[in-house]
C-alpha cells in the first residue's frame, strides 16, 4: 500500500492504480476459485488467502524494489565512504538530476515529432546527430552546474 500512496504523491496516478487494481484482481480470482474448488474449511480459506496476499505483494514489491535499488549507492556510499564522501555524492546526483530536467524536456518534444514522423529514424545520419545532441545538451548542462556550483 505504501508503494501506491507514494505513486499518488509523484503523480503517477495511473501506476498506483494499476496496482490496486491488479492487487483486487488476484484476491478476487483466489476467492472465486475458493468458491468454486475448496472445500469450504478454513485451512483452505486460509491458503487461499495467503497465496493471493502473497501475489499481491510480489507485484508490489516489484515496484518497491526499484526505488529501493535507486536509494541504495546512497547507503554503500555512506557506509564505504563516511559522511563527506555521501555529502559530495549526494550534491553530485541532485546536480545529474537537475541537468537532466531540460534533457526531459527536449526528450518529450522530440518524441511527439518522431511519433507524427518516424521517418526521420530511417536515415542512420540523423539517428547519431539526435543521439549525440542528447549527450551534449546532457553533458553541457551538468558540466554548467558543476562550473556555476
Amino acid at each position: 500500500m505504501i508503494v501506491v500512496i507514494v505513486s499518488y504523491g509523484t503523480n503517477r496516478f495511473a501506476a498506483g492504480s494499476l496496482l490496486v487494481v491488479i492487487a483486487t484482481a488476484l484476491k478476487t480470482v483466489a476467492a472465486v476459485l475458493f468458491a468454486w474448488l475448496a472445500d469450504g474449511s478454513l485451512a483452505t480459506w486460509g491458503w487461499f488467502y495467503l497465496t493471493a496476499n502473497s501475489l499481491a505483494a510480489i507485484v508490489t514489491d516489484a515496484e518497491m524494489l526499484f526505488y529501493i535499488q535507486s536509494e541504495l549507492d546512497k547507503v554503500m556510499v555512506l557506509a564505504l565512504g563516511g559522511p563527506e564522501t555521501a555529502g559530495i555524492y549526494a550534491i553530485i546526483m541532485r546536480l545529474v538530476d537537475l541537468t537532466a530536467l531540460p534533457a526531459r524536456a527536449f526528450l518529450a518534444v522530440l518524441t511527439q515529432r518522431l511519433m507524427r514522423t518516424s521517418k526521420m529514424l530511417d536515415d542512420l545520419e540523423t539517428r547519431v546527430l539526435l543521439e549525440g545532441t542528447v549527450a551534449v545538451v546532457s553533458t553541457a548542462g551538468l558540466l554548467g552546474m558543476a562550473g556555476f556550483l
